[in-house]
């Protein structure tokens, strides 16, 4: 039997915090350990100074000793940093499986355009969002991707690519723990489009950059000779003043240039420094299913791996930012060590820099897919939907909205029969109607995204998914909320116009913003348009004129309700849909809860 998520993660929090508990009492006595070691020197440099020169002779052993255990000291406070960083991550963890989630990861809300069909509408995006609970990503193109993949419908084979990829990942909790840490340190904004952008802009040198090359390589070298030279061998200082001027010339020719490949790799550094980490854990990754060999396979190269080759252009920033050591900046300032630098790195630049939006692409994908095999973990009863190739399939049971809670949540089951199209939902204030085509919608991009559902089972056809749930008025740009609506269904429809995938919609409240009259005969207009092209979908009303099918409908046209009860004097809702056509209403009673005398 399986171990449920959360002792999972609490066990592992356990072993962290043991282990961080023992590398902190070894921090305390390495602190100690150095303070003794500065008092003995201390002793010794009091005792040299006192009639014993001697002990000058053995002071070395204690600044050796000094500096051996400062270097133990920086390696062990690595290690509990990385044991704190841990143990928040996992601790996280534990609050997605008690649903205490909420404002606590990413929240992003420019993504997806504001007339995206769904988005808004399902709360994909934002605080409290379907994006929030799933994504883990720590770069740019992880989010990105994940959140291309909620906001659009890909080709079925695609679908179930993810699918068997996300399997794949799902049992490897040690794998998300690595991702997840590599970001920690080195957390950026830099875009990947930005980054790209620095990757292949034209050269900054120009055809006179192996010239650049090896004037630096020879002033720096006579610079250094004749110093020595004047060291030791009384060469006239004055000569001295030669390299010097050549320095000062080469500095002014090539100084523009080294500032443009300087200032923007500082950023660019940083976000290739988690890239490659990243790329390193995919390179290394034992993988059966056909998505993550494919990403695998973008990655070869003739000779490096691309972590390889990331790693060695960190090794030349290393180098490079090496020149504002106090002791050596002397020397590298003869030596012409941004230049020389600058040079190499504009070099790995032309040579690879092409391949680094294929390299962001693959992150992109492979943290896309760790963010869902994460959601497929911390909730192992939810199955992945099977797509069907029935051109109006959709089959959901017990179905429940992936971001209530446990104290909220309820399934319903939902099952479009031949040749039903369209089901209208009626019912009383508050009873659920909303909440379920949430539920429906949200279950919908999930399983598009190749990720599981909230559901004991799902069965579902490509479907272009369109909705109408948070249409409000706008003053700023003079918009009714009757005309705000007309445009969404405006927009439905052109959807609808795809033979291959029919739309799905979603309407709640249709045509509230005008009388009951229009409502009616527009309703159904748009009714039979959408059942002309193909499309199908609920709409949820409190006008139950709209309940009544035209006859031409009646054979695609479902009613179905949620209810309520009055129950000493309170309502009580059990947010179950039933068949047939609401026969109760509570506005009243809602009126009279909140002190309205009717």
């Amino acid at each position: 039997m399986k171990q449920h998520p959360r002792i999972t993660y609490t066990n592992r929090i356990q072993k962290k915090q043991v282990d961080l508990a023992r590398i902190e009492r070894k921090i305390g006595l390495l602190s100690w350990l150095r303070l003794f070691t500065l008092a003995v020197g201390a002793a010794l440099v009091w005792a040299g100074f006192h009639g014993y020169p001697d002990a000058f002779s053995t002071l070395f052993v204690p600044l050796l000793l000094f500096v051996v255990l400062v270097v133990i000291h920086a390696i062990f406070h690595t290690t509990r940093e990385r044991l704190v960083q841990t143990i928040d991550y996992y601790q996280s963890a534990v609050n997605r499986v008690d649903d205490k989630w909420v404002g606590q990861g990413n929240q992003r809300t420019d993504l997806v355009g504001e007339n995206h069909p769904y988005a808004l509408d399902l709360d994909i995006f934002g605080p409290g969002s379907l994006f929030e609970l799933l994504s883990t990503a720590k770069t740019e193109s992880g989010e990105r991707t994940l959140a291309r993949w909620l906001s659009m419908l890909p080709p079925p084979g695609e679908i179930i690519e993810r699918q068997e990829a996300v399997q794949e990942l799902t049992p490897r909790i040690k794998l998300r723990e690595k991702c997840a840490l590599i970001g920690e340190k080195v957390r950026t904004a830099l875009s990947p489009d930005d980054l790209i952008q620095w990757a292949t802009r034209a050269p900054v040198f120009g055809r006179w950059q192996r010239l650049y090359s090896l004037c630096a390589v020879f002033t720096g070298i006579s610079a250094l000779g004749l110093f020595f030279s004047w060291l030791f061998l009384d060469t006239p200082l004055l000569l001295m003043l030669i390299p010097l001027f050549l320095v000062l010339v080469m500095r002014a020719i090539t100084g523009r240039q080294v500032s443009e490949v300087i200032v923007p790799l500082t950023r660019a550094s940083r976000e290739l420094i988690v890239l490659g980490h990243g790329l390193a854990l995919i390179e290394n990754l034992p993988v059966t299913s056909q998505r993550l060999a494919g990403l695998k396979t973008r990655l070869k190269h003739e000779d490096k791996s691309p972590s390889e080759i990331i790693a060695a252009l960190n090794r030349h920033v290393a180098w490079l930012e090496s020149r504002r050591n106090q002791i050596f900046a002397p020397v590298a300032f003869f030596l012409l060590w941004e230049l020389q630098f600058s040079h190499r790195i504009e070099k790995w630049r032309l040579i690879h820099g092409e391949d680094i939006a294929t390299w962001l692409s693959v992150m992109g994908e492979f943290e896309a897919l760790l963010a869902l095999s994460n959601y497929s973990f911390e909730h192992p009863a939810d199955p992945f939907p099977r797509l069907s190739e029935e051109p109006h399939c959709f089959d959901a049971r017990e179905m429940g909205h992936p971001l209530l809670g446990a104290e909220h949540f309820v399934t319903n089951s939902l099952t479009f029969k031949s040749p039903e199209q369209l089901y209208v939902i009626s019912g009383s204030n508050m009873s659920g109607k909303s909440t379920f085509l949430r539920t429906i919608g949200v279950n919908m991009v999930m399983a598009y995204a190749g990720c599981t559902v909230r559901c004991s089972s799902m069965s579902i056809a490509s479907f272009h998914l369109a909705s109408s749930l948070k249409v409000s008025d706008s003053l700023m740009q003079g918009v009714s909320k009757f005309y705000a609506e007309i445009r969404r269904m405006k927009t439905i429809l052109n959807l609808s116009s795809d033979p291959d995938h029919p739309v799905f919609f979603l309407m709640d409240e249709i045509f509230q913003g005008t009388n009951s009259h229009d409502r009616q005969l527009g309703a159904q207009a748009l009714f039979r348009e959408l059942i002309r092209r193909g499309a199908l979908g609920l709409i949820t009303t409190h006008d139950l004129a709209l309940t009544t099918p035209p006859d031409d409908l009646k054979n695609q046209f479902v009613n179905m309700h949620f209810s309520d009860s009055l129950l000493e004097g309170k309502l009580h809702f059990d947010y179950r849909i039933q068949e047939g056509i609401v026969r109760q209403s509570n506005a009243l009673e809602l009126m009279r809860s909140v002190g309205l005398h009717v």
